[in-house]
């Protein structure tokens, strides 16, 4: 975890032996903390034309922490590497990285949207909290019985985030580092049918985990793959005003494995 600080010593002092400085670090492995984004929804009920209302939402999201490992990503010798790099990292570097998703859990979320419909135009704005800040902006149609939509979000989220490197200057050693904040763009969709007081409602969103290095010099010339988020619920409306749903949350992507939670939230609409 603290590789690259226990290393610094004797970078220095190599580079006062040498003359050289590190000006090439491959990057050989990755292991990122992914949790699922937040839920993106339209109203999970009929709204009247040109009606509006306020809604505040609070959840809590459980299940199996896991380690999966991501398959097939490679990271050749990039252009900073010069000939007698090449000719020392062909021999000791391998091009395949060895890459981890680190799923985690519990956590909880909260938010806070505006619903405007227009027609069966449906729209919202919102903020919230979940391992972090987010802001959602959602657009879709809602009829008498059921309704679907767009959403976008820029979330920006607290993950932890190592990586390991092969540094190059006559001199071969290992760091890794850890990073806290991201900014990450989710996008996705929705769809609810309901009748009376009861709904069924499902969505889709996905995110690529960002990885940011701290080694101006590390090269990484590989992307990771993307996480997607399905949340699949039943909600009933006790009242006009609340409203409380359960379900399950699946998280998948180009990673092996489907990685099941159970969530439950309860919804305040004024």
């Amino acid at each position: 975890m603290h590789l690259s600080r226990n290393y610094l010593p004797l970078l220095a002092a190599s580079t006062l032996l040498t003359g050289c400085v590190a000006d090439y670090a491959h990057v050989t492995k990755v292991n990122m903390e992914v949790v699922p984004a937040p839920e993106m929804r339209g109203a999970s009920g009929y709204m009247e034309s040109n009606q509006s209302k306020i809604r505040f939402s609070g959840s809590v999201n459980i299940g199996d922490d896991e380690e999966v490992k991501i398959k097939g990503l490679k990271n050749p010798l990039g252009p900073g590497c010069d000939s007698k790099c090449r000719s020392e990292m062909e021999n000791r570097v391998s091009e395949d990285v060895d890459a981890t998703y680190s799923i985690v859990y519990p956590y909880v979320e909260s938010s806070f949207e505006s619903l405007h419909k227009n027609g069966n135009f449906l729209w919202s704005l919102g903020l919230g909290i979940s391992r972090g800040a987010y802001g959602f902006f959602t657009v879709g149609f809602n009829t008498k019985h059921f309704e679907i939509g767009l959403a976008d979000e820029l979330w920006w989220v607290f993950r932890d985030f190592e990586y390991s490197v092969e540094y190059y200057d006559d001199l071969f050693v290992s760091g890794s580092s850890r990073t806290g904040m991201a900014l990450r763009n989710v996008f996705g969709g929705y769809a609810s049918v309901y009748l009376d007081k009861v709904s069924l409602n499902y969505s889709i969103n996905a995110y690529r985990p960002s990885p940011t290095y701290s080694d101006s010099d590390a090269h990484a010339d590989f992307d990771l793959p993307y996480v997607l988020t399905e949340y699949i619920s039943v909600g009933y409306r006790f009242t006009k005003t609340v409203e409380a749903r359960v379900g399950a949350v699946n998280l998948f992507g180009e990673f092996p494995g489907w990685h099941w939670s159970g969530f439950g939230s309860v919804s305040i609409n004024l």
